[in-house]
């Protein structure tokens, strides 16, 4: 029970956006100049609340220079070679960019972290996490920037709630906890197993939960 209460606590403390990482062959790898040509080419840009048909229109625009000021907004990060990554949200808002009223591409925001292309397989990250919100700024698209916002005082909450677990918690697991701490958030239980506390601990636990199921079974014949 302290280690499924412990494991919780640290969860809230550490919020992660789930993506899923994998070493797929791609078909549509990242290429930043394919996206940069077709920016140069459009004729039109639509933004809306989601990838979603129902989606409502947030943005609309015909000036290259809302267009110019995109790909200057947008300072990626190519993925390495066989790396792929893909956030398990939708993206939002969803923009979709256009050539003599034709759809050429698309693409979503995802937490201000990183965006979607149609072009690609995977997701790319952002470096400049402050000039890409700006784009919507100008725009009159508060939803990004509220979100960044949302997550940083999260962040902030989340860096107390750890730093009171780290106070809280037992010396005995202080000095194996840093090492059960896997990729991701999750726990490995394997250094907590090998803790000299573990077995007593959990023998304790059996044998409360043992004397629990008994005098319930007693009180009920």
């Amino acid at each position: 029970m302290f280690l499924l209460w412990a494991f919780q606590w640290w969860k809230r403390a550490n919020s992660l956006s789930l993506v899923i990482l994998d070493k797929p062959t791609a078909t549509k790898p990242v290429v930043l100049e394919n996206l940069r040509k077709f920016l140069a080419e459009a004729d039109r840009i639509v933004v809306k609340d989601s990838p979603e048909t129902w989606a409502k229109t947030l943005f609309a625009s015909t000036d290259k220079e809302d267009l110019e000021e995109l790909w200057e907004s947008l300072t990626l990060e190519t993925p390495g070679a066989g790396e792929w990554f893909h956030c398990m949200c939708n993206g939002t808002p969803a923009l979709y960019v256009y050539r003599r009223g034709s759809q050429r591409l698309e693409l979503t925001n995802h937490h201000g972290l990183s965006i979607r292309c149609s072009l690609w397989d995977s997701d790319v990250r952002i470096i400049d996490t402050e000039k890409w919100p700006s784009w919507f700024d100008d725009r009159r698209i508060p939803g990004p920037r509220q979100e960044i916002e949302a997550m940083r005082g999260q962040q902030a909450r989340s860096k107390k709630d750890w730093e009171r677990w780290l106070t809280a918690m037992p010396k005995a697991v202080q000095l194996v906890w840093s090492g059960a701490i896997a990729k991701f958030g999750q726990v490995d239980l394997v250094p907590l197993r090998a803790a000299p506390w573990w077995k007593p601990m959990t023998a304790s636990i059996v044998s409360i939960f043992r004397v629990r199921v008994r005098f319930g079974l007693e009180t009920k014949s």
